[in-house]
């Protein structure tokens, strides 16, 4: 599971960011279906520091073409269906 976050850390553009183990813990404590990858503001806090860098730090050239606006609301949905299937499998 480890290496499946970080893969897709590396392709968003999350792996060197300062809340970098945030992802990990919220995407470990996430419920399938559950909206709670926000509850606290981590997912804010992570995308706030992650659209700084993205196109910089994302090995997804898909990834670097978003405009910041596209970035931010994609990051947001694909992290939710990503934490759902990561759950789903482990």
């Amino acid at each position: 599971m480890r290496s499946e976050i970080f893969d897709y850390k590396k392709k968003w553009g999350l792996a060197d960011i300062e809340d970098a183990q945030l992802v990990n813990k919220i995407i470990e404590n996430h419920v399938v279906g559950a909206d709670d990858l926000n509850s606290a503001g981590e997912l804010d806090s992570i995308v706030r520091e992650a659209q700084a860098v993205y196109k910089t730090d994302a090995e997804a050239d898909e990834v670097k073409k978003l405009s910041r606006f596209k970035y931010r609301t994609h990051l947001r949905r694909n992290m939710m269906e990503f934490a759902d299937k990561l759950k789903k499998d482990y």
